[in-house]
């Protein structure tokens, strides 16, 4: 009997029922609240991707010519923009385009910043009434991946995307000057070094030619041939180099080292 009265007393205490009830509710109101949190804070991410982008639209849209200079201080805008949150994931693709007579639209220029620029013939997507004839529209496209401060929440990561089309503000379309490196052509290097120069001399000789083509110049006295190279700068950074031996009267020698001094004396 007295079992079932200790039973029956159990199931009347009605103490710590509200530390059982919050040890059971408290998981579920902590992922509800870290939810909401991350939530809010990829809301403001976007919202501040949108702002940048915009920032960004906007800056270009009010120049007649973008160069690389300009281009630079407005995308530094657009990451400043993007405080408190980091700049280091956010990418940026800036186009300008124009369209002719009949509307159709065709690409001026395209920079990327963290990506690739787009390329002739591949136009970013383009609503309707967008871009007039005879006129431009710049296109930025922004994106962003926003990853959750607080680890080990499950949230992972938010991959924002935005698009911004402006009009330019002065002038048709908004044109680019690019000042982008060439790779060294051996053909422009060659071209180079046919411009004149002047290398100095191992011996003293007649005087000799002082193309850069052969790149040697000799003096008027010497017993021995005169080696010299000359470098002559073209477009592209080519560097052409050219090598030769100018013997006492002047004349080109087309021998080199020991044959130049018995044989172009």
């Amino acid at each position: 009997m007295s079992h079932f009265k200790s039973l029956a007393r159990l199931a009347s205490d009605r103490r710590g029922v509200s530390a059982v009830e919050f040890a059971l509710l408290a998981p579920l109101l902590i992922s509800l609240y870290v939810g909401i949190v991350q939530l809010t804070l990829g809301l403001s991410a976007d919202r501040k991707l949108t702002a940048a982008a915009s920032t960004i639209a906007d800056l270009v849209a009010r120049s007649d010519v973008v160069d690389d200079v300009a281009l630079g201080d407005i995308l530094a805008a657009g990451q400043a923009v993007m405080q408190p949150y980091s700049a280091n994931s956010l990418v940026v693709r800036v186009t300008s385009l124009s369209a002719d007579e009949n509307g159709n639209p065709s690409l001026e220029w395209s920079q990327g910043s963290g990506t690739e620029p787009r390329a002739a013939g591949d136009l970013p997507p383009l609503p309707a009434g967008v871009i007039l004839p005879n006129g431009g529209v710049i296109v930025v496209e922004a994106s962003y991946v926003y990853s959750s401060p607080i680890t080990g929440s499950g949230i992972g990561e938010f991959n924002l995307n935005e698009t911004v089309y402006m009009r330019p503000r002065r002038v048709g379309f908004v044109s680019g000057e690019w000042q982008e490196d060439q790779p060294v052509n051996p053909a422009e290097g060659e071209e180079a070094g046919n411009e004149p120069g002047n290398g100095p001399g191992s011996g003293s000789g007649g005087s000799g030619s002082d193309a850069g083509d052969d790149g040697g110049s000799s003096d008027a006295s010497g017993d021995d041939s005169g080696n010299g190279n000359g470098n002559g700068n073209g477009n592209g950074n080519g560097n052409g180099n050219g090598s030769g031996n100018g013997n006492g009267n002047g004349n080109n020698c087309r021998f080199k080292g020991v044959l130049a001094l018995l044989l172009c004396r």
